[in-house]
């Protein structure tokens, strides 16, 4: 008879700080480096300000897309790994895409739902306290290995 290990872990998610910074200095250095760019090119000042604040425009949508998630919400995972999202709104029964990257200091999570929405999470260690952190890495890495042939992991 297998071994079959059931998995239950109730995880809080909040917004990480350490991620916000690294989208705004993101978003910094590329209209630093439109000026710059503009400026070797000797183009007048009001486009270079046009230019840097298109950027801005454009980067700042982007991070608005990624920071746009309702947080904190909660991550279950329930017996024999599946995964379930529970917003302040909603739920939605989520599995593990295999494409998803699991370190010991970031989680890049790839979920699809059952209507094939997906769902992408970064999460850094400040995204919950630090024991939820590595329960929640450990159980996804054994769901990673022990359900990679199965219908729960896509």
């Amino acid at each position: 008879m297998p071994f079959s290990m059931s998995i239950s872990l109730i995880v809080n998610i909040r917004q990480s700080r350490f991620l916000t910074a690294l989208l705004s200095a993101m978003s910094i250095a590329a209209c630093c480096s439109t000026y710059l760019f503009l400026a070797a090119l000797n183009v007048s000042g009001g486009l270079k300000l046009f230019a840097c604040l298109s950027v801005s425009l454009l980067i700042l949508l982007h991070v608005y897309r990624l920071l746009k998630q309702p947080l904190p919400f909660q991550l279950v995972i329930q017996d024999e790994g599946h995964l379930l999202l529970i917003y302040p709104d909603h739920r939605l029964r989520v599995v593990l895409c295999k494409h998803s990257v699991i370190w010991p200091k970031l989680m890049a999570l790839r979920l699809i739902s059952g209507q094939d929405q997906i769902v992408n999470l970064i999460l850094f260690p400040d995204s919950m306290d630090e024991k939820s952190f590595h329960r929640l890495k450990v159980s996804l890495l054994y769901m990673k290995r022990r359900y990679s042939s199965d219908d729960l992991f896509k």
